[in-house]
């Protein structure tokens, strides 16, 4: 069973300057997606190293910084994967997809 919704950004999103894609976990219990985001982040960290927040992302993606290619964001009780392109979330994919 996949523990993890696949969304598509487009105009509606905050974020498409940078990001392709997010994840975020089917919420089964409270500590459940908690913990599954963080084996997500940590995940991220340790295949393509350190990020920032979405929002901080933002705010230093112009051509000046160069923003990694995941980040994420849990503002307001939300725990999102943001992932750069296609190649991004098919390593996810292949990682997570069970």
């Amino acid at each position: 069973m996949k523990t993890y919704h696949v969304i598509k950004l487009d105009r509606r999103h905050k974020g498409t300057t940078l990001f392709q894609y997010y994840v975020e976990p089917v919420f089964h219990t409270h500590i459940t997606d908690k913990v599954k985001f963080y084996e997500w982040r940590n995940w991220c960290w340790n295949t393509w190293g350190p990020s920032i927040e979405r929002d901080a992302a933002l705010d230093f993606g112009s051509n000046h910084y160069n923003v990694a290619r995941w980040s994420w964001h849990t503002e307001n009780g939300l725990k999102r994967i943001y992932f750069k392109s296609d190649k991004e979330l098919n390593w996810f994919n292949l990682k997570w997809n069970i």
